[in-house]
């Protein structure tokens, strides 16, 4: 059986001679992972049927649609398996911010702010999609910001 091999570069080979000892076989295209969950610094995301590992810092944003939650990042929308306020508690350590009920942002990917009546904002970010800083999330997002 095929399984593709995610864990810290140190702890690769270890893990790789356990798994073929067992008769697996790694394989960077495999649709089954295994992951060491003692590493968390990224998600697992699928995008056109691929899994792939995330790096929080390669996240522009995370979005919930209907019960479907997605990692926006410059390489495309990955859906992940969290939930939004799961996604939220594995990356609020990391600066991320909750914009509105179903929009989180990492504020290093903002590229432009911009104040609109009403106590929102309208935030471009560096792929250039537009997402909106609610009325409810407005003092939390300038606060973080310290703006």
């Amino acid at each position: 059986m095929k399984v593709k091999l995610i864990c810290d570069q140190d702890k690769y080979e270890e893990y790789k001679k356990i798994l073929t000892s067992k008769g697996f076989e790694i394989d960077d295209n495999a649709t089954i992972v295994f992951e060491d969950l003692e590493r968390t610094d990224h998600f697992i995301g699928k995008i056109d049927n691929t899994l792939s590992a995330i790096k929080y810092d390669d996240i522009i944003y995370i979005e919930s649609y209907g019960h479907n939650v997605y990692l926006v990042t410059s390489d495309g929308r990955y859906q992940i398996k969290e939930r939004l306020y799961e996604a939220f508690e594995k990356v609020e350590k990391d600066d991320f911010i909750k914009i509105s009920i179903s929009v989180i942002i990492n504020p290093k990917h903002i590229k432009k702010i911009k104040a609109t009546y009403n106590r929102k904002f309208h935030l471009t970010m560096k792929n250039g999609d537009v997402v909106d800083v609610t009325r409810s999330y407005y003092n939390d997002f300038k606060d973080k910001l310290g703006i």
